[in-house]
């Protein structure tokens, strides 16, 4: 059943490629410029991140690589150049509302509000908010942050959560720093005393910091956030091709793959959790907190 729905996912998505009267946008872009641009986030490890060699990596930008090979053979084109942009937390929606990249490869995760203003492929890898604390605070929960200083990088959905229960966790302070990795330079100063973002990555914040044994990830998930691949609007048919060609890495296993080379076996082995191999197997954008 489970490979009779993505072919079925697949086929959906080739045929609004093929039946589509009008070109999407971003296709005739490309078609016109020869030039496909991947936004990423650089410090976005696993998913997306800049090595020391100053090149794009990630799981992320690994499937957004499938994307542009799909984006070159429905084109016909005999070479696509393929272009990496960063882009921060704040600018990544502008970014694609004006066409300076064509698709945002990182941890981006689906809300309703920002579908509101940009859309979504099928979600790609989900995950949840937790926070990071130091191990000899002993602060395993929420509750026991009342009164506390918390960080959070802007324009994150760890943000809005806690903005939005501010009221309820009765912190003492919320800092909003820079970026998620900012969040954390809070912690390791001690403005903070603990740093909220996605759990992967706080885990490879913790792993790359001086002193990784000093911090936990604690509390339990104060949210599911699944991932996707950002996309301008209203563009159907490169919607339709960026999904056919998850769906088919999802039906291939290529996409198990790249999980298991750049979490379960990767800095800070992480297996698949069960809400990743659902996405998997029944494809969706589904979003999550507002």
């Amino acid at each position: 059943m489970r490979n009779v729905a993505l072919v079925f996912t697949i086929a959906f998505g080739i045929s609004a490629l093929s039946t589509s009267h009008a070109r999407a946008d971003t296709l005739k872009k490309v078609a016109s410029s020869q030039k496909f641009v991947i936004g990423y986030r650089a410090t976005s490890a696993p998913f997306s991140f800049r090595d020391s060699n100053g090149t794009a990596r990630g799981y992320q930008i690994d499937l957004c690589t499938r994307v542009a090979e799909r984006v070159r053979t429905t084109l016909k084109l005999a070479k696509l150049s393929v272009e990496y942009r960063e882009v921060s937390s704040q600018q990544r929606i502008a970014a694609i509302k004006s066409g300076e990249i064509d698709i945002e490869c990182a941890s981006t995760t689906i809300t309703v509000d920002r579908l509101k203003e940009v859309d979504f492929s099928f979600a790609t890898y989900v995950t949840g908010i937790r926070f990071a604390a130091r191990r000899d605070a002993k602060l395993s929960t929420i509750a026991a942050l009342n009164g506390k200083t918390v960080a959070v990088g802007k324009g994150t959905t760890a943000e809005r959560l806690l903005k939005a229960g501010e009221t309820t966790y009765r912190f003492k302070r919320i800092v909003s720093a820079a970026s998620s990795p900012e969040a954390f330079k809070a912690l390791e100063s001690g403005e903070a005393d603990a740093a909220f973002t996605d759990e992967p990555l706080l885990l490879t914040y913790i792993a790359r910091s001086k002193t990784p044994t000093a911090y936990e990830v604690t509390g339990k998930y104060l949210s599911v956030e699944p991932y996707g691949l950002m996309i301008r609007r209203d563009d159907v048919t490169f919607k339709s091709l960026v999904n056919a060609t998850l769906a088919s890495s999802f039906a291939t296993g290529d996409a198990k793959t790249l999980h298991d080379q750049w979490s379960a076996k990767g800095e800070v082995p992480m297996a698949m959790n069960r809400l990743t191999k659902e996405a998997f197997q029944y494809p969706s954008t589904h979003p999550a907190f507002p």
